[in-house]
This record gives structure tokens, C-alpha cells and sequence, in this order.
């Protein structure tokens, strides 16, 4: 018994260990442990050989005292060790099962975390394509825009062009009047004729100074108000910007604790910039050919004016030969004239200017939406109250870019109507010059006294155009400097132009430094992944380590209480001898009582008996105190398997304080931000915007129509074989049963044509359920069926009709069973069962 006893131990300890090490100690540590347990056994499992050798040698006469002793120190034993090893299951039981709640809770927070992740990832996905969608838009606006505004310099050139050859022509036929009239005009004519000069002249001096100040004011005004509209409108989406992202960057914050894992997203990001950096740089190449071919356009523009000013400079030519005094005035009048052009031109390319300097404010407001798009994507991570404050931003942006294209078009159209004026201006002032060199034709007599006059009114003119040229420099150079600073590039940027560079570093700077913390965050998300993982493997090593304790702990016992049950009966059977032993030694001593003899040979035995019992008592002894360093050890071990359940306790404690109380309170500031935007939601839809009209619901198209092309003289479900209209396949042909598809209120019909005077009835069945009947002879009272009247009948009908609405639900059948009669057939179709959906619906209850 004592060597299975130790054989099952040494079992129980090697399917402990089982190859493994404990959670809180070395290997060296446990297995000196085991090995002191294993000679603690093995002196005990000794130490009661020797005892039962020593029972076996003692004699039966015992004193009584001894075996009481020796119960109750059993019993005490027993006691000790069954309490203690009470405490440590108690206290192993509720470790374990705090540590079971405790994984419960956390694995319920993961799964949270998990679904809050999977949402943001659609989210994210959603306004990807978003800002897919927004990029395609703003690739298919642009180009558009750029051939409207070559195809209209190309109009303005041919316009040119023509008003060139028509002045080029009034020349010529000026300078050949001039020839022919020389000498055929009078005195007096050229004196009215300088009259009428000088008040042409001054009329033009008129027109032209009021046309410049007129030119001078509209370009001043609207370029203050476009200035101002611009800087008004980016200070306000500035504003709005930092209000929002200073209000939502806590938000952002908390959100991206939660997203986990987001390389895929990023790379995803990263990808879809560099497409879009991809289509900006073909957008670019676009706008850069459209330069070009402006470019070209203008030189263009300049070879014509060279045209014209040569064309000028043949009709100086011309007219020197003619007088000096009129060359003077005409080329006075040329110089003027190219003067005036010049100033024109200054104000169309000053206009050309404003136009690109719009097309590259709405080129950095367009740079502007993209960042707001990309500020979009992290804020719609937080839910969907995200994408309700990303549709707002949206309308907002549309009516602002909706305001600023409007402006522009209003410009634009200002522009054109002023261009419309000095063009119809222009054209006054050639017709005035016609005139005037038709008046000059008339009479050349007094030509000097006209030239005198001319030149004095050229001389004014000369100063005025000096002034005008000075003032148009001025605004050409302010106007160059406006656009000098809007032209400045941003880092990381290719797109020029706006006055809100710095602000869009700033947004650049905070985006990499959100990306800064996604990554980090992603890294202490992966650490605490990896912990979590290796405390539950330590829970679920230290769970088994511990049943299987326990399970060796309840064998141990088993076998303690199955080696005391020996051990009582031993014991009994010692006490039985003690007894008997008792009983020798008072029968011996009434025997040396009685004989006096042998007494000293028998206290002699005595003495060594009771020196015998001395030894079995120091034996008992140690016996109990190896008990107790055993059960000693037993305890330690169970308090050091208390400490490292009080330590990885400790280690959940903190986890649970430091992160998921953060998590906690990050996720109720959360909930307050969604209250909160909520309730800008509800004050949101309070202003009733109507969005437009949806698209039409999906309805069903089921019906059918079936003709029978066989003869029917038997009873039974007439299978009609021959379908004519079956939409939705709901009609079988072979069968002659209808399926219903879907619930809702149907319509049916039926003709059925017999032969000549034989009667026909029939039954329409709903699911084997008979709803309608017909008789082609008519209704005939139950009593007279059996006993009709002896008199003429009539010949019964051989046509029925059905027409009826019923309600279906999904799966319902109908078809048409025959009863009495034959029914007909053609190759045109007698007998025929319709059918139809009218609408959808379950059935009403009420």
C-alpha cells in the first residue's frame, strides 16, 4: 500500500509539471520544492514501516493511556489539514472565477472595439469615393471652361482682324479722295470744315475721357469688390475651419484610439493622393497646352496690331506726299489712336489678369475643398454625425463657390458689356475720322489754318493720353503686385494662387501630425493586443496548473483517508493488544504477587518494555513533527500560489485603471460630442429642406393568360397548356396551377366554353380551398335536384364566366377544377383563365 501510495504521488506530481513552468517562479525553484515534498514522503512512508515493524514486535499488554493520546493527535491532524486545505480551494475557486468575469468583460470590449472599427472602415470607405466622385467633377468642369475662353479670344481676333481691314480700307479711299479733291476745294469750305473738325474733335476728346474715367472706376470698383468678396468669404471659411477642427481635434483624437489597425486605410490614402496628384499634374499639362495656344492667340494679336500700324505707317507714307501740315494732324491723330489702342489693350490684358487671378483664387479654393474633403474623411471616423456635419460643410461650400461663380459671371458679363462699349466707342471714333477725312476732301484751301487747330487739339490730347498711360501703369503695377503674393507655392502643394498659403500649411502640419499619432496609436494598440493575449495564455496555463492541482490535491486526500482508515484499524487492533497486553501484565503481577520468586525477572521485562514504549512514543513524535513540516509545506505552497494570483491580479488592475478607464472616458466625452452634434442635427433639420423627388418604387409585373387546346370530357383541374401572356413565370402550364410570388390583392377571370346543350360546372380553388362555384345551367334548389319537375325544359347554357379579386399571400395557388361537363376546343381559343396583380400588400386585419 505505502509503495502504490508513493507511486501515485510521484504520478500526480509529473502530470502537475507536465513539462511546464509556473507563471511567478524558475524552474530550479518548483522542482526543489517537489523533491523536498517527495523526501518528506518517502521519511513518512519509512518512518511508518518502522512503526508497524514496532507494532508488530510490541507485546499485547499496553497500557490504556497511550492509545487516547495518539486519536486525538490523529484527529487534530486530520482536522488541520482538511480546514486548511478548504481555504486554499475557497480562495483558488474565487480567483479563478474573478478572473473568468474579468476575460468576459474584456472580450465584450473587444468585440465593441471591433464593431466600432468595421463602421469606421465603411465610413472611411464611403468618403473615399466621396472625394472620387468630387475629383472626376472637378476634372470634367475645367477643360470646358478653358476651350470657352479660346474659342471666344479666337472670336475677338477675327472680330479684329475684320475692323482692321475696314479701317486699312477707309484709309486707302481716303488718301485717293484726298488726291482727287486737292485742287478743287475752296477757302471757305476748309474754314467750315476746320470748324466742324475742332467740334468733332472735341466731341471725341469727350467720349474718350468719359469712356476712361468710366473704364477707370468699374475696373477699380470691381476689383475692390472681387478683393474684398474673396478675402471676406476665405476668412470666413477660415474661421469656420479652425472653430470646427479646434472643436472636433479631441474628437479625432478619441476616434483615433479606436481605429486599431489602420495601415490598410492609410495605404488606401495614400494611394488615392497619389491619383489625384496624378490627375492635377495631367490637369496642369492641360491648362499649360491652353496657355500655349493663348499665348500663340496673342501673338497673334500682336502680329495683326503690327499689321495695322504698318498699314498706318503706308498711309503716312501716303499722305506726306500729299501735305506735311495734314500728315502731322493724321499722324497725330494714328499716334493717338494707338495710344488709345494700347490703353485698351493694357485694360484687356488688366482684365485677362483679373480673370486668371479669379481662375487661380477658384483654383485654391478648389485646393481649399480638397483639403476640407480630406479633413472630411478623418472627421466622418466618429459616426455618422460626422457625415451630417460633412453634408453641411458641403452645402456650404456649394453656396459659397455657388456665390463666387456667380460673381464672376457677373464680372465676366460686366467686362463684356464695357469691352461692348469701347468696341462701339472704337467704332464711333473710325466713323468720326471717315467723316472728318470726307469734310477734309471737300475743300484743302485752308488747310493750314486747320492744321494749326489740329495740332493744337493733338497737343491736348497728347497730354491727356500721358495722363491716362501714366494712370493705367499705376494700376498695371498694382494689380501685378496683388497677384505676386497670391502666387506663392505652398509646401507639398503644386497648385499656385489664393492668399491662404499659411493657413494650409497649418492644416498640412496638423494632418501630419494626426498621421504621427495613428501611427502610434497603432503601435500601443498592437503592444496591448500582445499583452492581452499573453496574460489570457497565463490565465488559461494557470486555470489548468490549477485543476489539475486540484484534482492530485482530492487524490492526496483519498489516499490520506484511505492510509488513516488503515491506520485506525491498526491502531484498533494495537489497543486490542495494549488491552490484552494490560490484562497479561495485572494477571502477572497478581502472579508475582503470589509468588515472589520470579519478581525481579519480571520487572526486569517490565523495564524494558516501558523502555520500548519510550522509543514507539519519540517515534510518534516525529512522526508528528514530520506531519507538521509537511502540511507546513503544503501551505507555502499555497501562498506562494496566492501571491502570483494577488500579483496578475495586480497587473489586470492596472491594465483595467490605466487603459480601459481611459478608453471609458474617452468613449463618454464621445457620447457628449454625439449629443451635442445631435442636437445641431435636430436645429439643423428644423429649417425643412425638401431634397428632390425620389425614383419610383420597384413594382412587380406578374400576370398571365392561358388557353386550353385539348379536349377535357373527364373531371378534374384543367391544365390550360397554352400560355399566351406569363410575366413573372408564376403560371405553370403543365399543372394549370398559379403560384402567387409575392402578397397582395390579385385579380382573376375565366371563360369556359362546352359543347351544345350539356351542362358544365366548375370550381375556382384557392390553396385546395373551393372559393367560387359555377353552373352554366343556372341555380336549382337543393330539393328539386333529386325530383324535378315533370314539364318542357329548356336546354341548359354551355358558357361560364369568372371575375373575382382575391387576397394572396407568397406561395397561395389558384387553378380551375372541372366537375361536371366537357369542355371545348379550337385553334382559336374557347376557353381561357386570366389572371393580373393589382398592387402589393399584406392583408388587413382590422
Amino acid at each position: 500500500m505505502n509503495e502504490k501510495f508513493q507511486s501515485e504521488i510521484r504520478i500526480t506530481v509529473e502530470n502537475v509539471l507536465n513539462g511546464k513552468q509556473p507563471a511567478d517562479s524558475s524552474q530550479t525553484d518548483m522542482s526543489e520544492k517537489l523533491n523536498d515534498i517527495q523526501t518528506l514522503l518517502t521519511n513518512l512512508d519509512k518512518k511508518v514501516k518502522d512503526h508497524d515493524q514496532e507494532l508488530g514486535h510490541l507485546n499485547p499488554n499496553k497500557p490504556p493511556g497511550s492509545s487516547d493520546y495518539i486519536t486525538d493527535l490523529r484527529g487534530d491532524i486530520l482536522q488541520e489539514v482538511e480546514r486548511r486545505m478548504q481555504q486554499s480551494c475557497s480562495a483558488c475557486l474565487s480567483g479563478v472565477e474573478g478572473f473568468r468575469n474579468q476575460q468576459n468583460e474584456e472580450r465584450d470590449r473587444v468585440r465593441g472595439l471591433e464593431k466600432l472599427i468595421n463602421s469606421v472602415d465603411l465610413r472611411n470607405r464611403e468618403a473615399v469615393q466621396n472625394i472620387q466622385s468630387r475629383v472626376v467633377e472637378l476634372t470634367t468642369r475645367l477643360p470646358k471652361d478653358c476651350c470657352q475662353e479660346v474659342a471666344d479670344l479666337r472670336r475677338r481676333v477675327a472680330e479684329a482682324e475684320d475692323r482692321a481691314d475696314t479701317l486699312s480700307g477707309s484709309v486707302v479711299a481716303l488718301t485717293v479722295r484726298l488726291d482727287k479733291e486737292r485742287v478743287e476745294g475752296s477757302n471757305n469750305d476748309i474754314n467750315h470744315m476746320g470748324t466742324n473738325l475742332n467740334n468733332r474733335l472735341s466731341d471725341i476728346e469727350g467720349r474718350m475721357n468719359t469712356t476712361r474715367r468710366t473704364l477707370e472706376e468699374h475696373y477699380y470698383h470691381y476689383r475692390d469688390e472681387i478683393k474684398n468678396h474673396f478675402q471676406d468669404e476665405i476668412d470666413k471659411l477660415k474661421d469656420d475651419l479652425k472653430n470646427r477642427i479646434q472643436g472636433n481635434d479631441y474628437k479625432i483624437n478619441i476616434l483615433l484610439t479606436e481605429l486599431g489597425n489602420s495601415s490598410g486605410f492609410r495605404d488606401l490614402i495614400e494611394h488615392k493622393m497619389v491619383d489625384f496628384s496624378l490627375d492635377m499634374d495631367s490637369l496642369k499639362d492641360r491648362v499649360g497646352k491652353n496657355e500655349d495656344r493663348i499665348k500663340k492667340v496673342m501673338e497673334d494679336v500682336q502680329s495683326l496690331s503690327g499689321q495695322v500700324t504698318s498699314s498706318v505707317h503706308h498711309c503716312r507714307d501716303q499722305c506726306s506726299k500729299q501735305s506735311s501740315d495734314v500728315t502731322q494732324a493724321v499722324s497725330d491723330l494714328e499716334s493717338l489712336v494707338k495710344q488709345n489702342t494700347n490703353q485698351i489693350q493694357i485694360f484687356h490684358s488688366d482684365i485677362t489678369e483679373l480673370r486668371e487671378s479669379g481662375s487661380k483664387v477658384q483654383g485654391t479654393l478648389s485646393d481649399l475643398d480638397e483639403e476640407l474633403s480630406n479633413v472630411k474623411v478623418f472627421v466622418d471616423a466618429s459616426g455618422e454625425s460626422y457625415t451630417k456635419l460633412f453634408n453641411d460643410l458641403k452645402d456650404a461650400q456649394d453656396r459659397f463657390t455657388a456665390t463666387i461663380l456667380d460673381d464672376l459671371d457677373r464680372f465676366d458679363l460686366n467686362i463684356a458689356h464695357y469691352q461692348n462699349d469701347t468696341n462701339g466707342k472704337m467704332l464711333d471714333m473710325e466713323n468720326d475720322i471717315a467723316t472728318l477725312k470726307k469734310m477734309i476732301q471737300f475743300d484743302y484751301r485752308s488747310c493750314g489754318q486747320v492744321c494749326s487747330n489740329l495740332q493744337e487739339e493733338v497737343g491736348k490730347l497728347k497730354e491727356q493720353v500721358e495722363k491716362c498711360t501714366a494712370t493705367c501703369q499705376a494700376i498695371h503695377t498694382k494689380a501685378e503686385e496683388g497677384l505676386s503674393g497670391s502666387n506663392k507655392p505652398l509646401d507639398g502643394f503644386t497648385v499656385f494662387g489664393g492668399s491662404s498659403s499659411g493657413e494650409l500649411k497649418h492644416l498640412q502640419g496638423e494632418l501630419s501630425n494626426i498621421i504621427v499619432t495613428f501611427s502610434s496609436l497603432n503601435d500601443s494598440v498592437k503592444d496591448l493586443q500582445e499583452s492581452v493575449e499573453k496574460h489570457e495564455t497565463d490565465i488559461h496555463d494557470l486555470g489548468t496548473t490549477k485543476h489539475k492541482l486540484i484534482s492530485e490535491i482530492n487524490k492526496l486526500q483519498e489516499e490520506v483517508t484511505d492510509h488513516i482508515k488503515d491506520n485506525t484499524e491498526k491502531f484498533h487492533l494495537f489497543q486490542k493488544e495494549i488491552n490484552s497486553f494490560g490484562s497479561m501484565v495485572m494477571e502477572e503481577s497478581r502472579e508475582c504477587r503470589r509468588s515472589s520468586g520470579g519478581l525481579e525477572d519480571r520487572v526486569s521485562k517490565l523495564e524494558n518494555i516501558c523502555l520500548k514504549l519510550d522509543t514507539v512514543s519519540g517515534s510518534l513524535h516525529k512522526i508528528k513533527e514530520n506531519l507538521n513540516k509537511h502540511v507546513s509545506g503544503l501551505w507555502n505552497c499555497v501562498q506562494e500560489v496566492n501571491s502570483t494570483l494577488r500579483t496578475h491580479t495586480a497587473w489586470f488592475d492596472k491594465l483595467h485603471n490605466n487603459q480601459l478607464n481611459n478608453i471609458n472616458g474617452r468613449l463618454n466625452t464621445l457620447n457628449s460630442s454625439m449629443l451635442v452634434l445631435s442636437t445641431e442635427f435636430r436645429n439643423f433639420t428644423l429649417q425643412d429642406f425638401m431634397g428632390p423627388i425620389g425614383l419610383p418604387p420597384d413594382v412587380p409585373h406578374i400576370s398571365f393568360s392561358a388557353a386550353l387546346t385539348y379536349p377535357l370530357t373527364e373531371p378534374g383541374t384543367i391544365g390550360f397548356d397554352r400560355p399566351l401572356v406569363n410575366d413573372g413565370n408564376a403560371y405553370d402550364a403543365s399543372s394549370g396551377i398559379f403560384t402567387a410570388p409575392v402578397a397582395g390583392r390579385y385579380y382573376f377571370s375565366a371563360i369556359l366554353t362546352g359543347y351544345q346543350d350539356e351542362k358544365i360546372e366548375a370550381v375556382l380553388s384557392k390553396s385546395n380551398t373551393g372559393i367560387a362555384r359555377v353552373d352554366s345551367a343556372g341555380y336549382q334548389p337543393e330539393g328539386l335536384e333529386k325530383k324535378p319537375l315533370v314539364e318542357n325544359k329548356t336546354p341548359p347554357g354551355a358558357l361560364a364566366v369568372f371575375n373575382i379579386i382575391l387576397q394572396l399571400n407568397a406561395g397561395d395557388t389558384i387553378c380551375i377544377d372541372l366537375v361536371t361537363g366537357r369542355l371545348a376546343y379550337s385553334d382559336e381559343p374557347l376557353t381561357i383563365f386570366n389572371g393580373i396583380l393589382l398592387y402589393e400588400g399584406e392583408a388587413d386585419l382590422e
